[in-house]
């Protein structure tokens, strides 16, 4: 290789790892002990885990490891669909070379990588202001409830609590999947094997099989080998001085609230706050019945910011559930083609009486379109109302692109829990 320019390759496990590491724990030990973000990486965050070392980056210069952008391989959610997307994180350049521009050049080699390994989409929570430049979009809003203890149900659980140390195990994982189907944004389980943002945490869950009933309270113990396949319900909590903070509830919403109640009093905590539940989760339906407070905040370029990889594939994936929710619309009966345009690609939406098909931009172009930009990825997600995204962004459209999008493309809140971010 030459040390005058940039040298770019996927990292190799056995070779470059323990240097790849060594650059992530150096730029992200601000927070942390360089020592604590490296066995970080090593026990959950980067070698135990999805990360993809086929598409992942890194770049060399003057015989070193000086730039990394890092690729989590996951499923996410949209209605009833999945598609694949490229979780972004550990974006790291050398202190002693920023400012050349080499981060720019070590992301598109990422993308292209990830476009031609058939991803569908990429999530990224970023710094402000810098990943537009690949052509991210705002994904979502931070969104978080806070409620005050005297709010929350004084009645006790019904259900005997069981404290476990949170980590992605399999029981859990199926649990979280059953209580999430068909919330958009949100990760198929398992993403990560280890504890990861979890490490921090605490967590109770219930059983109420009869066998289960008569079982002795283990502290901090995992799950005993006769647990079923699911739990009836577990919540995920983190004490941050007198706030009990829930990063994670599933369960049945009354008997979550119960136990959250029960564990704000007892560890003396004056209010709970629920971060990172997605809007149609039971729990936040339930707490917006109730006297809480909803904090959200939007940032235009940073925070969690989403990238259309590849336009044809992701409709070709989520077109069952477009079929769905034209056929329970207004416009069931309506039969024709709806061409979207981003900044990169076009595809074809073939509709025939609800039916919808993706096939390929034929001459001439149908009259029934949307043209847009970057912006196409929220309508894929809901990120807001589809005529709003489009009336902000400067859509053109035409034809019955109008009528078909509030029904096609209507708000979903995305929303991706904080345990499975990268």
């Amino acid at each position: 290789m030459s040390d005058s320019q940039l040298q770019l390759k996927a990292p190799d496990r056995r070779r470059d790892g323990d240097a790849m590491i060594d650059l992530i724990a150096k730029v992200f030990s601000r927070g942390h002990s360089y020592f604590g973000m490296r066995n970080t990486c090593r026990d959950s965050y980067v070698l135990p885990s999805h990360y993809d070392w086929k598409n992942s980056r890194i770049g060399f210069l003057d015989g070193q490891i000086v730039t990394h952008y890092g690729v989590w391989d996951y499923a996410m959610r949209i209605g009833s669909c999945q598609v694949r997307c490229a979780g972004i994180g550990a974006v790291a350049t050398h202190e002693d070379y920023r400012k050349r521009g080499l981060m720019d050049l070590t992301a598109r080699a990422s993308l292209d990588s990830a476009r031609a390994d058939g991803y569908d989409l990429s999530l990224l929570y970023g710094i402000w202001n810098f990943y537009h430049r690949f052509g991210y979009v705002s994904a979502w809003p931070k969104k978080n409830y806070v409620i005050g203890e005297n709010n929350l149900p004084r009645e006790a659980p019904t259900v005997r609590l069981r404290r476990f140390l949170p980590r992605h195990s399999d029981v859990l994982c199926r649990t979280y999947n059953r209580d999430h189907a068909g919330l958009t944004g949100t990760a198929v389980r398992p993403t990560y094997r280890g504890p990861y943002y979890m490490r921090n945490y605490e967590g109770v869950y219930w059983v109420t099989r009869p066998a289960l009933r008569r079982s002795s309270l283990r502290p901090r113990s995992a799950p005993a080998a006769s647990a079923p396949a699911t739990w009836d319900g577990y919540v995920i909590y983190e004490r941050k001085g007198r706030q009990l903070a829930f990063t994670e509830a599933c369960g049945p919403a009354d008997e979550v609230l119960r136990v959250c109640g029960a564990l704000c009093r007892k560890l003396h905590c004056d209010e709970a706050r629920f971060e990172t539940f997605h809007e149609q989760h039971p729990v936040a339906r339930r707490l917006r019945a109730m006297n809480c407070r909803a904090e959200e905040s939007y940032t235009r370029s940073g925070d969690a910011m989403i990238l259309t990889v590849n336009l044809r594939s992701t409709l070709g994936k989520i077109a069952p559930e477009l079929s769905r929710r034209l056929k329970r619309s207004p416009e069931s009966e309506w039969s024709g083609d709806l061409l979207l345009r981003d900044s990169r690609e076009a595809a074809t939406l073939r509709i025939r009486r609800g039916q919808v098909e993706v096939a390929d931009v034929a001459a001439p172009a149908p009259r029934h379109a949307v043209r847009g930009n970057d912006f196409i990825a929220q309508l894929l997600i809901g990120s807001d109302h589809p005529l709003i995204i489009a009336d902000n962004e400067g859509m053109r459209l035409s034809g019955d692109a109008r009528r078909l999008l509030p029904w096609l493309f209507p708000i979903q809140y995305p929303m991706l829990s904080f345990c499975d971010q990268f």
